[in-house]
């Protein structure tokens, strides 16, 4: 089980991770101390990011179907209305709970 106290390292953690790599400005470490009341110090934050980014070894995005259909769209010099299409099927892929267990590379090929 994991401890409230602990629990919420974690998403301050996870928080702070996320606005490193969105912000362009992002808070400092001291502000997501401060959202915590004190209840969790900056070096316990620290090491929990270095835990949590070592646990997903440093892979914090993964292409896309929408990563790979552009590619495609590039080789194949597709026409406008073509690569609408294409982006509405793939959109149309992403509400099918099916589609989730084919990788996105080929979602974007089978579009």
């Amino acid at each position: 089980t994991v401890k409230r106290k602990d629990l919420q390292l974690i998403i301050v953690s996870a928080a702070f991770i996320a606005a490193k790599f969105e912000e362009i400005d992002p808070p400092d470490v001291r502000d997501f101390v401060f959202i915590t009341k004190q209840a969790c110090v900056k070096e316990e934050l620290l090491a929990m990011e270095v835990n949590m980014l070592t646990a997903l070894e440093f892979c914090l995005c993964r292409p896309t179907s929408a990563h790979f259909l552009e590619r495609y769209q590039r080789a194949n010099s597709s026409s406008d209305e073509h690569c609408q299409l294409m982006h509405y099927l793939l959109e149309l892929a992403l509400m099918d709970v099916g589609m989730a267990r084919y990788p996105p590379s080929l979602q974007a090929a089978a579009a």
